[in-house]
């Protein structure tokens, strides 16, 4: 099997993670075309090596020690308009999406205003905030299975649920999605994402490095809530994450170069020098904190990539 054209070797990868954190990858390929990611995957297949995709870099901790196999940047850019649909690549970033869409009068995601991420990282997690996930606006998505295979999925066959998705479940590589998207006024919409970005930049670290939120917001029963928090119940049975981070008074909580935003606790910084080991040691240091004060378990929103099973808490 041939080596893929462009495959770099020993590339650093923490400039590629929005956490600014993380060795090199033992190999890296961009990948722009369909057939660039297939090769690259059958020639990963047979040599037995690993392969993790990076999109955005959000919402994931590399290892210090790097990543051992093949690390995969999405740079499948594009956008196919319809009347009111849009084809987009996996490697889109939302921003962009976000601009575009405007100017063709089409709206519905400013609530997405801000995030780092790309089409295909937000779609495989199904991001979302309190009343809205990215699910929602999926019409398809065309993704490489493990063994290389295409395959198109219908909305109702992604297993879209609370920051998850079938894809995420089965460690398929999103390709492309087809989107349906409201149309909107310009100038009201416009509106929209200034106020929307007004309020994120005022609630999240968005000048800091960051990797988004440590952890998904948890189910529980109101009787686990001290009393401050009851009245913080949503109707869906979750609380805020960061309210309990808060609550166990590890806002500010600091572990070498990494340490909990003081601006909101579901987020972690890395003050300049930060480490994985330091970010992993956190984040284990607060769900024990949560889990002994509260009786509530955690759970990462974020990917590990490069550690060995098991070598962090789940």
């Amino acid at each position: 099997m041939l080596r893929p054209a462009g495959l770099r070797e020993e590339v650093a990868l923490a400039e590629h993670t929005t956490l600014r954190i993380g060795g090199p990858a033992q190999f890296f390929l961009s990948v722009s075309t369909r057939a660039e990611l297939q090769s690259a995957l059958s020639w990963a297949t047979e040599k037995g090596i690993p392969v993790a995709v990076l999109g955005g870099g959000a919402n994931v901790v590399i290892a210090d020690a790097g990543f051992p196999g093949l690390m995969v940047l999405m740079a499948n850019e594009t956008l196919v308009w319809g009347p009111n649909t849009v084809q987009v690549g996996a490697g889109t970033k939302l921003g962009f999406l976000i601009a575009q869409s405007l100017r063709r009068g089409f709206g519905g995601l400013g609530w997405l205003i801000g995030v780092p991420g790309t089409v295909g990282g937000s779609i495989f997690g199904n991001a979302g905030s309190r009343d809205h996930a990215l699910g929602d606006y999926v019409i398809s998505v065309t993704a490489v299975q493990p063994d290389g295979q295409t395959k198109k999925w219908e909305a109702r066959d992604c297993h879209f649920r609370y920051r998850a998705s079938r894809f995420k479940d089965e460690h398929q590589i999103i390709w492309e999605a087809e989107l349906k998207l409201p149309a909107v006024d310009p100038v009201a919409e416009r509106k929209v994402l200034v106020k929307a970005a007004e309020k994120k930049q005022s609630s999240q670290p968005l000048s800091d490095l960051t990797a988004g939120c440590m952890f998904t917001n948890p189910k529980v029963e109101r009787a686990q809530l001290p009393m401050s928090l009851q009245n913080f119940l949503e109707p869906d049975s979750t609380i805020s994450a960061w309210r309990l981070v808060d609550m166990v008074g590890l806002k500010g909580k600091t572990i070498g170069g990494i340490s909990v935003s003081t601006q909101h606790a579901n987020f972690m910084i890395n003050t300049g020098q930060g480490t994985a080991g330091e970010a992993v040691q956190l984040i284990s240091f607060i769900k024990q904190r949560v889990r002994d004060t509260l009786g509530i378990q955690l759970q990462e929103e974020i990917q590990f990539l490069g550690f060995l099973p098991h070598a962090h808490h789940h």
